[in-house]
């Protein structure tokens, strides 16, 4: 039996993933490419304690990474609009 990531954890989390994920792939046009989004402890002087790194994953080339530094919950659409204003970061297909 496969046990997800967020087994265990806030269902709420889990629908923000999710959330975070479809304003990704809207906002970016990234709706063919893999998404992940992780919430990592940040050890950056600096840095908030927690913060968000979104991959998408590129056919033939490195995921594009984005970082936020907030957690997960406080993200909300326009810091995903905020990433595709820098096209220069933006997925490319291979």
């Amino acid at each position: 039996m496969w046990i997800g990531p967020f087994a265990g954890k806030n269902t709420n989390e889990a629908e923000k993933v999710r959330q975070i994920k479809d304003w990704v792939r809207e906002l970016l046009d990234a709706e063919e490419f893999p998404v992940f989004v992780t919430q990592l402890n940040c050890a950056e002087p600096g840095c908030p304690d927690l913060e968000t790194v979104i991959a998408v994953m590129v056919e033939g080339g490195p995921p594009a990474q984005y970082r936020l530094f907030k957690p997960i919950s406080e993200i909300v659409r326009d810091d995903i609009a905020a990433l595709a204003a820098r096209p220069e970061e933006l997925p490319q297909a291979g």
